[in-house]
């Protein structure tokens, strides 16, 4: 019976060995350590772990002054010019002249903030519609209400009448100071295009005025046209013989003189050069006029002067601040 049992026993093992070999195949065996290991190997492969990397400490360098260009200067947009109007950029020039008539003497430094000029002088159709508008009295010109005339400048015009149209257009009269400077420039020139004194170069040579705008190449600096014939120009300005011995060194104005005003430039049909100069200066009482008298307006600018940046103010004014000093030494500059 024992022989038996140990019999029972050895098949039974055998069958277990078999068996087991039939279920894993030719697979080796793993163990539950190795198992743990694949698991882990997986999960690498899809997600990689970060590995902890030492990372280099870097000096941070501020930005100097050419890791960028510098931003481009923006030109500020220029300010609209009325219509048929000229802007005279603020500047200063010496007004007068030391070899003329007494009464442009002296030559003195004169300072002007920025101010518009009519182009061209007013003409008779521009002076019908203000007399048509009943803001101005009829000139004494047949020629007013002519039509081949429209463009002439209007002539027979008194001080009065040339201010009461200025006013109804919204502008004024020049100062004598304005309409000096806008005729002669900077540089003070004796005739609007320089020298010599050239008669075709304004209606000098023609025997009775001319639409306005006939010589361009006799313009001024500023390209204003006619300063120098066609017709006289009435001013705002009071006249008085020395007032340029003492007159304000900025934006002068004769707001004395009596009943006397000045026109200024000359007219036609005289060849004589110093009837046309920049600085010549003529005085008549306000209700005259004649055929060869006329006007033109102005106008201020102060929207120019006060776009204009500071540092380039303060620039001009010392500048001029230099002239005058050196023209009246020990004076204040205004």
């Amino acid at each position: 019976a024992g022989v038996i049992v140990v019999g029972l026993i050895a098949i039974i093992a055998v069958g277990a060995l078999v068996s087991g070999r039939f279920i894993t195949g030719n697979q080796p065996t793993t163990t539950v350590a190795e198992k743990a290991t694949e698991v882990a190997v997986s999960v690498t492969k899809s997600i990689p772990a970060e590995s902890p990397v030492a990372v280099p400490t870097v000096a941070v360098t501020p930005p100097t002054d050419t890791a960028s260009p510098p931003s481009p200067t923006v030109a500020p947009t220029p300010l609209p010019v009325p219509e048929g109007m000229t802007l005279i950029p603020a500047g200063f020039f010496n007004m007068g002249s030391n070899s003329g008539r007494s009464d442009e003497q002296p030559e003195h430094p004169v300072l002007l903030g920025a101010f518009y000029i009519d182009t061209t002088e007013v003409t008779n159709a521009m002076y019908r519609h203000c007399v048509e508008a009943d803001a101005c009295t009829p000139s004494g010109s047949v020629r007013q209400n002519a039509s081949g005339f429209d463009n002439y400048p209007v002539a027979l015009v008194n001080w009065n009448q040339a201010t009461a149209y200025c006013a109804w257009a919204g502008k004024r009269l020049p100062t004598e100071a304005e309409w000096e400077y806008a005729a002669s420039g900077p540089d003070n020139l004796m005739w609007p295009w320089g020298s010599p004194f050239d008669v075709s170069l304004s209606a000098a040579s023609a025997p009775d005025t001319q639409p306005v705008g006939s010589y361009p190449v006799g313009a001024s600096p500023s390209d204003v046209l006619d300063m120098a014939g066609n017709v006289a120009e009435w001013v705002g300005d009071g006249y008085t013989p020395n007032f340029y011995a003492n007159s304000p060194a900025s934006n002068p104005f004769n707001s004395e003189g009596g009943t006397a005003h000045v026109y200024r430039g000359g007219s036609y049909g005289n060849t004589d050069g110093s009837y046309y100069t920049t600085s010549r200066r003529y005085a008549k009482p306000a209700g005259f006029s004649d055929v060869d008298v006329g006007f033109r307006c102005a106008k201020d600018a102060a929207e120019v002067n006060t776009a204009t940046p500071r540092t380039e103010r303060d620039a001009l004014a010392a500048k001029f601040c230099d002239v005058f000093g050196a023209y009246k030494p020990g004076a204040p500059c205004p």
